[in-house]
C-alpha cells in the first residue's frame, strides 16, 4: 500500500511540474532553461554526505541526481530536433562518439552497471549541454551560472561551523599531509576551489559586460575569493588568476612591463635573503619538498596506472573501472588509496585506451581552434581549466561525470553555435 502511494504521489508531482515548466516554455523559455541549468549545476556539485572510497551502493544523493538529471534532461527534449543536429554536426561528432564508446565499454567492465549507468549520466550531460547551447546565450548561462554559486557558497559557509564534518577536509598519513581545508557542499577541497575560482572568473567576465552592478559585484567577489582562499586549492588558484589575467587581457597588457620588473626585484630581493627551498615550503601542506616534487604524492598514483593501463592500450578497461581497480593496484604506506588516476590523461588511458584518448582529445583540439577562431575570452578561460585541471586531476574524464564534464560539454557546444552565428554575419 505504501508503494502504491508513493507511486501515486510521484505522478501527481510529475504532472504537476510538467504543467508548471509546460507553461514557462510557452512564455519564456529561456527562463525556465536558466532555471534548469541552476538547478542541474547545484545538483551535479552539492555532496550531502561523506561515504568510504569503496562505497557505490544506492543512497538518497543518487537517487536525488539520477532523478534531477534525467529528469531536466528529459524536459530539455522538447528541442530534440536542434539537439540531436548539433550533436550530429561534424565538428561535435567526435564527443558524441566518445560519449558513445564509454557506453560501449560497458560490455567488458569489471563493474558493467557502474560504467553503464555513468555512461548513460555522461549522455545526458551531452544532452542538456546541447538543449542549453541552442536556448541560451552566453551571459544567461554566465548569469545562472553566477547564481548558482552565490547560492552554494553561502549554504557551504554556514555549513562550516554547524556541520564541520560534512564541509571540513581533514587530512591523515602518518605525517605525509595533515591540516585542515574548506569543502563545501563539494565534498572535496579541490571541487570547492575550481567552484569558487569559476564564480570568481565569471563575476569578472558579467562586470565587464555590464551585466551585473558595481555593489553586487564587490559582494560576491569577496565572497567567492574567501572560498577559494580557504579551499587551498593551489591549481584553483593559479587557473583562476590566469582566467582573470584573460579576462582583463588589455589592461595586463598595458601594466605587463611593469609586473615584470616587480616581480624581478621581487624574486631578486627574496633569494638574496632565502633559498629555493625556503620557498617551495611555502606552498607545501606538511612542510616537505617532496609533497611539491611529487605534487602530493600523484606521481606515484600515475605509475601505477601507467604500470596497468599498457596491459589493455586499445580500449582500455572500461569507463568509471577506476572506481574498482585502482585501489588494488595502488595504496600508500599508510594505508590510503584513490580512485581516480589524477591526471585525464591517465585517466582516460586507463579506462577507455587509446580509442577513448584519440575520440576526446579531437573533440578538444576542435574547441581550441574555435577559442582562437572566435577569440572569446571566457571560452579560452574554459579551455584552458580543462587543460591545466586535466593535468593534476581526472577532471572531465572521472569515473563519475561531474561539473567539469558537464562546463566542457556546454562550451564547447556553446562555441560551435557563435562559431556558425558568426559565419552567418560574414556571409551577409
Amino acid at each position: 500500500m505504501t508503494i502504491i502511494f508513493t507511486i501515486i504521489i510521484l505522478i501527481f508531482l510529475f504532472t504537476f511540474l510538467t504543467i508548471f515548466i509546460s507553461k514557462g516554455m510557452s512564455k519564456n523559455p529561456p527562463a525556465v532553461f536558466m532555471l534548469f541549468l541552476i538547478v542541474f549545476l547545484f545538483i551535479t556539485e552539492a555532496s550531502f554526505r561523506n561515504r568510504e572510497l569503496d562505497d557505490s551502493s544506492i543512497d538518497f544523493q543518487v537517487i536525488l541526481r539520477l532523478s534531477v538529471w534525467f529528469v531536466i534532461t528529459l524536459y530539455s527534449l522538447v528541442c530534440y530536433r536542434k539537439i540531436f543536429n548539433l550533436l550530429l554536426d561534424s565538428n561535435v561528432k567526435y564527443l558524441t562518439f566518445y560519449c558513445f564508446f564509454c557506453l560501449i565499454t560497458t560490455i567488458y567492465s569489471p563493474i558493467p552497471i557502474y560504467t553503464g549507468v555513468n555512461s548513460l549520466i555522461q549522455f545526458s550531460f551531452l544532452i542538456f549541454a546541447a538543449a542549453l547551447a541552442v536556448n541560451l546565450n552566453l551571459k544567461q548561462i554566465c548569469l545562472a551560472i553566477f547564481y548558482m554559486s552565490i547560492f552554494f557558497h553561502v549554504i557551504s559557509l554556514i555549513l562550516v561551523p554547524i556541520l564541520p564534518e560534512l564541509a571540513v577536509m581533514e587530512y591523515w598519513g602518518q605525517g605525509e599531509i595533515g591540516g585542515q581545508r574548506i569543502t563545501g557542499l563539494s565534498g572535496s577541497a579541490n571541487a570547492y576551489g575550481q567552484m569558487a575560482g569559476l564564480a570568481i572568473v565569471i563575476t569578472q567576465y558579467l562586470k565587464n559586460k555590464m551585466v551585473i552592478r558595481q555593489p553586487v559585484y564587490f559582494l560576491t567577489m569577496f565572497l567567492f575569493i574567501i572560498c577559494i582562499i580557504v579551499s587551498w586549492s593551489r591549481t584553483s588558484i593559479f587557473i583562476t588568476i590566469i582566467g582573470l589575467s584573460l579576462i582583463e587581457k588589455e589592461l595586463v597588457k598595458k601594466y605587463f612591463s611593469y609586473g615584470v620588473t616587480m616581480l624581478f626585484f621581487i624574486v631578486i630581493s627574496y633569494f638574496s635573503v632565502f633559498n629555493i627551498d625556503d620557498l617551495l615550503l611555502k606552498f607545501s601542506r606538511n612542510g616537505s619538498i617532496e609533497e611539491i616534487l611529487t605534487f602530493t604524492g600523484r606521481t606515484d598514483i600515475w605509475l601505477a596506472v601507467w604500470n596497468e593501463a599498457i596491459l589493455s592500450p586499445i580500449w582500455g578497461y572500461g569507463y568509471a573501472s577506476t572506481k574498482l581497480l585502482l585501489p588494488q593496484i595502488f595504496e600508500t604506506d599508510w594505508g590510503w588509496s584513490t580512485v581516480t588516476a589524477h591526471s585525464m590523461f591517465f585517466q582516460l588511458f586507463f579506462t577507455t585506451g587509446m580509442v577513448g584518448v584519440i575520440l576526446f582529445y579531437t573533440a578538444l583540439y576542435i574547441f581550441y581552434k574555435l577559442c582562437r577562431i572566435l577569440n572569446n575570452v571566457l571560452l579560452n578561460y574554459v579551455f584552458f581549466l580543462i587543460l591545466i585541471n586535466g593535468l593534476l586531476e581526472s577532471g572531465v574524464a572521472g569515473p563519475v561525470p561531474n561539473k567539469l564534464t558537464f562546463l566542457f560539454f556546454l562550451f564547447f557546444l556553446v562555441s560551435i553555435r557563435m562559431y556558425y552565428e558568426s559565419k552567418c554575419k560574414d556571409g551577409n
